[in-house]
């Protein structure tokens, strides 16, 4: 990935996460298994391969998408 440049990676709480899937169907992992607990154990045993990963971390809870691109653009081009 970092052959094709940051790597960006989107943080938000379980809550947030559940809140967002909730009722879509495009997330074979979460189909039956959309709650807070199998969340954040999912994200806790993929937590440190994205920590290596991102070049850049920003968190995502109760912000704008407008927001949000502002701070990834600012990052990925300072």
């Amino acid at each position: 990935m970092r052959k094709s440049g940051k790597v960006v990676l989107l943080n938000a709480t379980p809550e947030t996460i559940l809140q967002r899937v909730k009722n879509s169907h495009n997330r074979p992992l979460l189909e039956g298994n959309k709650n807070i607990d199998f969340i954040r154990e999912l994200m806790s045993k993929r937590e440190d391969k994205y920590n290596y990963a991102a070049d850049i971390t920003v968190n995502v809870d109760n912000r704008a998408v407008g927001e949000i691109a502002d701070e990834v653009y600012s990052e990925v081009f300072k």
